[in-house]
């Protein structure tokens, strides 16, 4: 297992940066949706979707770089969605996540929220009993989205469906977990870390010797909202990772 040398987390540059890395992160999820069309439509560009995808790999980490110092290493975001990238010195670039929720985004504040929700609907249904007392994200999971009954969340996840509204639930989540300490609200918050310690594991064979050797360590950049929360996840993460 790869010694990670340290964590990188600067708030002032995460928040300037923020607004820049979900505009490239959404523009890679779209170039990879593009890369699957792309025998179907010849014509889409004249740059290979996997040269579109390092070029905007590269230009994150750039950004990145100048706030943080880390030119060659892993950048693990965790925003609404969660991606992570490891770049070499010698300019490889590799990625595990990034896509999407119907097929990944582990870790990420969408993924809490669907988890949170789950876990209680789960629960009431006697399809799977959570691990903790329900009450305190059912209470909070009614009065954010502002439900009537149990079926209103339908709306919310199908008809109504803002990936982003739902994220922001996992705020609620962070708060019962570290204000209120509910077991359940810390539960979601650790599955995500192991989740996201899973990320830079995926990446370990692919490291650079130059890199594995490195005294510092592999450095990885934490970048996004969710690591706002780092109290609640850095044990599983580390423990994972």
């Amino acid at each position: 297992m790869l010694l990670i040398g340290y964590l990188v987390r600067q708030e002032t540059a995460i928040a300037a940066l923020q607004e820049r890395v979900e505009q490239l992160t959404r523009k890679l999820s779209r170039e990879r949706r593009r890369a699957s069309n792309h025998t179907l439509d010849m014509s889409v560009s004249s740059v290979t979707p996997e040269t579109e995808s390092e070029s905007i790999v590269l230009n994150l980490l750039e950004e990145l770089s100048k706030a943080a110092a880390v030119h060659s290493g892993i950048v693990l975001i965790s925003g609404t969605g969660s991606n992570c990238q490891l770049v070499n010195p010698n300019g490889d670039v590799h990625g595990c996540g990034g896509w999407g929720h119907m097929l990944g985004d582990e870790g990420s504040g969408y993924w809490m929220s669907h988890m949170a929700i789950k876990l209680v609907y789960d629960d009431i249904d006697g399809l799977v009993k959570a691990p903790f007392d329900v009450t305190f994200i059912k209470e909070a999971m009614y009065k954010f989205f502002q439900l009537e009954r149990r079926f209103d969340i339908l709306d919310h996840l199908y008809r109504d469906f803002n990936k982003g509204k739902v994220a922001q639930f996992t705020s609620v989540v962070a708060e019962g977990a570290s204000k209120h300490g509910d077991p359940l609200c810390k539960y979601v918050f650790k599955e995500a870390g192991v989740r996201l310690g899973h990320h830079i594991n995926a990446l370990e064979g692919k490291v650079h010797e130059q890199l594995a050797k490195s005294e510092d360590g592999l450095k990885v950049l934490c970048v996004g909202s969710v690591f706002k929360s780092w109290e609640l996840l850095k044990e599983e993460q580390l423990e994972t990772s």
